[in-house]
């Protein structure tokens, strides 16, 4: 990115979720499930485990497929990760984003870069969906968002996250205070 250029508003938009899965625990190998980016395991709304796994082919198609958007692949990885939670929130307090909506949302996006959209690949598709969700998230009216915001906060405490390695490695750049000590890498002091 050149300097002085501001962030689409997608990447902006995917910060805030970035920092509630990096809040939600310990980061752990995930060495045992080959060609898997990351794994979240949460307990929804009816005290459900839910498992969502991120293929690394997913992740590396929608940075490529969202290149002009400046989507990196932890921004990639977390969106991913986020959006069944975030989608599960919205719908408790009556709010859903249809396909009709997202596609709407993507072109919109892509039209701020004076792109047009590209075939996307479902990778890409699923992280333009959750920028739809946290879109819509931020239109809601303080009482549904503060509704959204606890559901998303519960969901988180019961979140584990699993991420492979490579894609651990700069995960701790979010927000270091908030992973463990052992996963901050050394700062050369």
């Amino acid at each position: 990115m050149a300097s002085g250029t501001r962030r689409p508003a997608l990447t902006r938009a995917l910060r805030p979720v970035g920092a509630c899965l990096l809040a939600a625990g310990v980061l752990s190998g995930c060495g045992a499930h080959p060609g898997v980016a990351a794994m979240l395991t949460y307990t929804d709304g009816a005290g459900q485990r839910v498992s969502v796994t991120v293929d690394e082919q997913d992740v590396s198609d929608a940075v490529t497929d969202l290149s002009v958007l400046q989507i990196d692949r932890r921004s990639a990885i977390i969106a991913m990760l986020n959006r069944p939670r975030l989608e599960e929130a919205l719908k408790g307090v009556g709010v859903e984003v249809s396909d009709a909506e997202v596609e709407t949302f993507t072109k919109n996006t892509f039209d701020t870069v004076g792109k047009e959209v590209p075939s996307l690949s479902a990778g890409a598709r699923e992280v333009m969906r959750a920028a739809a969700l946290d879109s819509k998230q931020t239109e809601l009216d303080p009482e549904l968002a503060q509704k959204v915001g606890e559901e998303m906060a519960a969901a988180t405490q019961s979140a584990q996250i699993e991420a492979s390695p490579r894609y651990r490695e700069k995960l701790w750049i979010a927000n270091p205070a908030q992973l463990p000590a052992q996963q901050a890498p050394s700062q050369g002091r």
